[in-house]
This record gives C-alpha cells, structure tokens and sequence, in this order.
C-alpha cells in the first residue's frame, strides 16, 4: 500500500535566503554612498563606515554613525541597512520609520519602503499588515512605473498574510501592477506581475475546491513565458516553467488526470535544462524534487514502475543539494518523498530491499522534524514509517518489524488521534490493529 499523507511543505529555502543577503548587502552600499554630510569630521566618519560595509565588517558602523554630530535621514538608513544584512528586522524598521520622520517630506517615501521591507521580513501577521498599510499609502501620488512596483510590493505581502481575504486583495494588486506595466511597456515587469498574480491564484486555489483558479494560473505562467524567453532571461525562463509544473501537478491531484502529470513532468524537465546543478544548486534540487513528486504520482495513477524508479533517482539527486546541515527542512521532506516511492516500488516489485530503505528514509526525516518542533509533520512522517515497516513484517519472519510499525502507528495516533477526521484516525488504528494481530498470529504457532 502507497503512502497516504505527505509532508505538505518546506520552511527553509537556502537559496532564497543567499538572493535576500546578497540583496540586501547592495541596498546597504547604495545607503552608504548617499551618506554625504557636510562636516569634514562627519565625511571622515563616512569613509569609515563605507569602508567598513566593503570589507563586510557591520557591527562598527552603529558606532561610527553614531559618532556622527548631524546624524540625518541617512544616517539613520544606514543603520538601518546594517540591521537589515543582521537580520534585525524589529530594529531595522524601527530605524527606517525614523529615518522617514526626520527626513523632508517629499523625501520620506523610500525609507517608507525600506520600513515595508523590514516589517516582511520580520514576517508576524501584525507586521504584515503594517507593512501593507505603509504600501497602500503610498499609491496615492506616484508616477505610473513607481505605482505599478508598489502594486506588486504590496501583493507580495499580501500573499505572505496567505489567508483568503488577503489572497484575492493579492490577485487584485497584481493584476494592477500587470496592467499597469503592459501600458507601460515594460515586458519583463509585466511577465514578473503575471507571474506573481498567478503564484497567488495557486495560493488561493489550495483553499478553494475546483480547478479554474489553477487552470487561470497555468495561462497566466504560460502567457508569462511570451517574455521571459529561454534566450533573454534563462534562469526566469527556468523558474516559470517548474511553477507551471506545480499547477499541473496540483490540477492532476484534483482531477487524476495523467495527462496533466506528464505535462508536469515535461514542464520540470524543461526547467532542468537551464536550473543547472552547477549555476543554481538549490533551484535545480528543488525541481528535482518537484520531478520526482510528480513522476511517483504518474507511476502510482498508472501503475508504471518505471516513472517510480525515476523518481527515487530524482530524490536522490535532490539530497545532494539538500542536505541536513544546508537545509534541514528541504532534507526532511526530501527523505520523506524518498520513502514513498520507496514504498511504491516495492509494492510494484516484491522487494523487500526497498522497503528496508524506505524505513531508513523515514527515520531520518523524523530526526529532523522532531515532535516537539514539527508534531504535524513527525506524525505524517510516523504513519508512513508504520506503512513501510508493517509491509516489511508482513514479508520477513518474526515480530520485529510488525511491533516497529504498531509504535509507529501508535506514535502517530499520540498526536493527531483527536485532532485528525475519525475517518483519517480510523485508519490509522485500522493499519496498526493489523500488524498487532499479525503479531498475535505468529506467536500463537511458535
């Protein structure tokens, strides 16, 4: 029997996380150069603190800055830019707010932006919502290409707030900033903004029963691609084509088709040509992965254990990118994908070599999603453990497997038993009742 209940996500995403800091070091270079005070003591003070950011030596710039005796709007973004790179998000909106305050009026809106910043990347729903309520402020009086970015700033938050009021105001401001930008011209914004109104129909689609948003999202991808072409921009070109692999894949799970799998899968290989493991290692390992999800699908609709080995063969290559010390919650769900395709195959095949894998898959994704961090996720990984291992009891002689699999049900039961559907929990008890009777059956003819 296949897994039932996948690990429905990743937090961390390392690749992400290197753009935001390499981003974030330039934003803090350009606040630097624009640090120009008149006093001779104060533009030695400058230098200092510019050359101190070059060398990426942050923590004497609060010093210098605040030795400074006309600490202005500058010097306070400044300060601001280096709570930022630290991540210190409460700290660098903080600054950037004063920075906005103490400068003239006309000049406040990019410190405003900057607070936005901070207030997403400090990422609580009450940040976002303030950084939302700065964004919306600013649209009043703005030239078209400013309105337009502001839009899809705004949109970006919004998806981040993720519920359903905050994704269709989402779709709305990117829908804004795509119409804006196609009267502007402006191709490449306009192909980000389809983009990014189509990431919130998916969003919003995981909410909502039917297939339009999802089928709304997969043209607007398509329709994206029109500019982001594979000899312009390769590696947008690239990630454009593993998200419509997504919506294809999450159309598949709503309406079985494999039709729409293998579309995903040719979507997934597509990106892989140019999301190379030597260019971007993190992006190609997530759409290895994203292979490999949408193959073991396929194999498990049409019963083809071939699409299964080339899944396990896409995980594997995955996790030479994600490893525990690199992405602990990328690794987790990787080896839990593992398993089931594991599991999968020997299903397919008889053997029970798999299945001895897909337990070691499975205990290690547990280790690093432990119950007291991830409990949701430690009872999935659980069940799937008890799958794998009831499977591997019923093939091999004695008890060992079979008690491993009742605990691993039981385990399971410790988390979700009154929280899950009865009809989920029922099943659970149902798979865990089997191998406990496999047990008494096998002790009553020694």
């Amino acid at each position: 029997m296949a897994s039932l209940l996948r690990i429905t996500g990743a937090s961390d995403d390392a690749a992400a996380a290197l753009d935001v800091t390499v981003a974030d070091a330039r934003q803090l270079k350009a606040l630097a150069a624009g640090l120009q005070p008149a006093l001779a003591p104060d533009r030695a003070l400058a230098d200092q603190v510019r050359a101190a950011i070059d060398a990426g030596r942050f923590d004497p710039v609060p010093g210098l800055l605040h030795r400074m005796a006309e600490a202005g709007p500058q010097a306070l973004a400044v300060a601001g830019g280096v709570a930022l790179v630290q991540r210190r998000y409460a700290e660098a909106a903080t600054l950037f707010q004063q920075a906005a305050f103490a400068a003239p009026e006309q000049e406040r809106q990019p410190y405003l932006e900057l607070q936005a910043t901070a207030l997403f990347r400090l990422g609580s729903p009450a940040s976002l919502h303030q950084a939302a309520g700065l964004l919306r402020g600013m649209l009043g009086d703005l030239p078209p290409d400013r309105w337009a970015a502001v839009q899809d700033s705004l949109g970006t938050v919004l998806l981040r707030l993720a519920d359903d009021d905050s994704l269709a105001l989402a779709i709305t401001a990117f829908r804004a900033a795509a119409q804006a930008r196609a009267v502007l011209h402006q191709p490449l914004d306009w192909a980000a903004s389809e983009v990014h109104l189509a990431d919130a129909l998916v969003a919003q689609a995981a909410q909502r029963a039917g297939t339009a948003l999802l089928e709304e999202a997969e043209a607007d991808y398509r329709a994206a691609l029109a500019e982001r072409r594979r000899d312009l921009v390769p590696l947008d070109w690239a990630a454009t084509q593993d998200r419509i692999g997504n919506a294809l894949s999450l159309l598949a799970e709503r309406e079985t088709k494999p039709l729409d799998l293998l579309e995903a899968t040719k979507a997934y290989e597509l990106a892989l040509l140019e999301r190379r493991r030597d260019l971007v290692p993190f992006e190609w390992a997530s759409t290895e992965n994203n292979l490999g999800n949408a193959l073991t699908r396929y194999g498990e609709q049409q019963d083809d254990a071939a699409s299964i080995d080339q899944a396990i063969a896409a995980y594997r290559a995955a996790l030479g990118e994600f490893t525990r010390e690199r992405a602990p919650d990328r690794w987790a769900a990787v080896q839990s994908n593992l398993g089931a395709a594991l599991v999968d195959a020997a299903m397919h095949g008889g053997d029970t070599d798999r299945l001895r894998e897909a337990v070691v898959a499975y205990r290690a994704a547990a280790s690093a999603r432990p119950r007291d961090q991830a409990p949701t996720d430690w009872a999935i990984i659980q069940f799937n453990l008890g799958l794998a291992l009831l499977q591997l009891g019923l093939r091999e002689d004695g008890t060992a497997s079979l008690g491993a699999a009742a605990k691993a049900f039981d385990d399971c039961l410790s988390v979700v038993g009154l929280l899950w559907p009865q009809e989920r929990v029922q099943v659970i008890i149902g798979r865990r009742d089997t191998a406990l009777a496999e047990i008494a059956r096998r002790e009553a003819v020694q």
